[in-house]
């Protein structure tokens, strides 16, 4: 595929530079303290929802002002397939957390000091898909 003009690059760059800070931010309330769990999870989101936006704009794809992390992979699934397979586990990090599976797998995630691992998996597909910010 050939890439995007310098304007749709830059764009996705952007999208891709905002979702490092909620990793960041991630990572950062995870070394304060195992409780902020809640937190964790809503920066988790965000990030994942940003870097997939990054790559729909990189393809060129319009998205609707949506949070729905399943709509964006539907979206992104016939441009770039690869992205969306190594995507689909971050799906469940909803905004409040309600499924107890994905609450134990964060509690446990940060009981070991480290983030969860899908959305640092989903940054690094769109990092790879748009080139490193």
């Amino acid at each position: 595929m050939k890439p995007p003009d310098p304007e749709i690059r830059e764009f996705a760059s952007a999208w891709l530079a905002k979702a490092l800070v909620d990793l960041l931010v991630c990572d950062s309330l995870i070394a304060q303290d195992a409780r902020l769990w809640e937190s964790v999870t809503f920066h988790c989101r965000q990030a994942v929802e940003k870097a997939l936006k990054a790559v729909l704009v990189w393809h060129q794809v319009e998205f609707p002002k949506t949070y729905d992390l399943q709509r964006l992979l539907d979206l992104l699934a016939d441009a770039d397939p690869e992205v969306v397979g190594r995507s689909a586990e971050a799906v469940g990090l909803t905004p409040t957390a309600s499924s107890t599976a994905t609450r134990e797998s964060i509690r446990r995630s940060i009981r070991r000091r480290r983030s969860p691992l899908s959305r640092w998996l989903v940054y690094a597909a769109a990092a790879e898909r748009i080139g490193s910010v």
